[in-house]
């Protein structure tokens, strides 16, 4: 990771491993123009913002890494959630995309569920403390 031109870049070692992708993945995410890439001297590198943000804007989803307190509240993945309530990937991520479930995504393209979202679409109230 380099400061160049007020801008943080990436290595494509350094995006390959951001993105869990394969340096030959990446190579034709390149030649598909889906990153802005700089070549300083020899060296290619790839712009961070556009990298930790191509897979929550192609799912659509806000970013999980641009939340600002994210510790402040628990978050299951994707399969996680689908071993609890045993629903299929298919049919949770049509209750995302319907707003019924409020889920980021990583980086890497994982999906995050907040369990708050899970609570309030399974009717589940947190009045525990109150006993």
């Amino acid at each position: 990771m380099i400061q160049y031109e007020d801008k943080t870049w990436l290595t494509t070692q350094e995006a390959c491993s951001v993105l869990n992708r394969s340096m030959e993945a990446l190579r034709q995410m390149i030649y598909r123009k889906k990153f802005t890439m700089k070549k300083i001297g020899s060296r290619i590198y790839l712009d961070n913002i556009e990298v930790m943000a191509y897979f929550p804007k192609k799912m659509g989803l806000p970013s999980f890494e641009t939340l600002d307190n994210p510790e402040d509240e628990k978050y299951f993945t994707l399969d996680h959630v689908i071993g609890l309530l045993n629903y299929s990937r298919v049919y949770l991520k049509t209750l995302i995309k319907n707003g019924k479930l409020k889920a980021y995504c990583t980086a890497d393209g994982q999906f995050l569920i907040s369990k708050q979202s899970l609570d309030n679409y399974m009717g589940v109230s947190d009045n525990a403390d109150d006993i």
